[in-house]
């Protein structure tokens, strides 16, 4: 009728995620897999292997996606990938890529994960005032940070119908909840009526000798046209 599996050393276990022939186990201290060696998942065989010592901190961030699982820890994003022979790995995707602005930003706080399997990107919300949000693109391996600028307005849990991505926020009133849905598809450039400020950030590039001090000569710029008229100048 059942039966009772035990995980020495694991700390308050959060989630249960089926993955390849085997359940990931997420604790606040680390990742399990049960599988079955042979194949499939079977009550009388199976295995018990730990896949990583960094715990899952929000259990809403854990997103499925080509084949991998991804997951915020408490200082990085991990993803857990796994080979023909039933061994997985884990990695910390955002090691020596986005972790001092991860732990900025991430540290700690719960986030709301979608796979958007149009465009190939896995996307996360916090559910806080003025949200953040990260985008993970798979195909470019880069990272995208994401604001929102309205104060009244809070992420939700983004989520998929019919091929699209939809990103539910809601405000809270003095005798009600209001929610809206939301895409990034807006070319007045406001969340919910608030200007959204715009900024670039630009790289350096040493041709592997750390000593070398280059200026630019040019720059090109090219952007997306949305202006149909002119609407005022000074």
């Amino acid at each position: 009728d059942g039966g009772v599996i035990p995980l020495e050393d694991s700390v308050s276990i959060r989630a249960l995620t089926p993955f390849k022939s085997g359940v990931l186990v997420f604790a606040t201290n680390g990742v399990w897999y049960i599988y079955n060696a042979d194949g499939g998942f079977k009550a009388t065989g199976f295995n018990i292997a730990k896949v990583s010592e960094r715990g899952v901190v929000s259990v809403r961030s854990i997103v499925e996606a080509e084949g991998s699982i991804f997951y915020f820890a408490s200082n990085g994003i991990m993803q857990i990938q796994g080979s023909e022979f039933q061994v997985l790995n884990a990695t910390d995707i955002t090691a020596q890529t986005i972790r001092s602005y991860f732990l900025t930003s991430y540290a700690g706080k719960s986030a709301n994960g979608v796979y958007n399997e149009a465009d190939k990107q896995i996307v996360w919300w916090t559910p806080d005032n003025r949200s953040d949000g990260l985008i993970l693109d798979l195909e470019l391996q880069a990272f995208y940070p994401q604001k929102q600028s309205n104060d009244l307005y809070i992420a939700s849990r983004p989520f998929r119908v019919n091929n699209a991505t939809l990103y539910p926020f809601y405000t809270v009133g003095t005798t009600n909840i209001s929610y809206s849905l939301a895409q990034p598809t807006n070319t007045s450039f406001e969340d919910f009526g608030t200007d959204i400020p715009a900024y670039l950030v630009s790289g350096w590039e040493t041709l592997g000798k750390f000593a070398n001090k280059k200026s630019v000569q040019q720059a090109k710029v090219f952007f997306k046209k949305t202006e149909k008229e002119i609407t005022g100048f000074t």
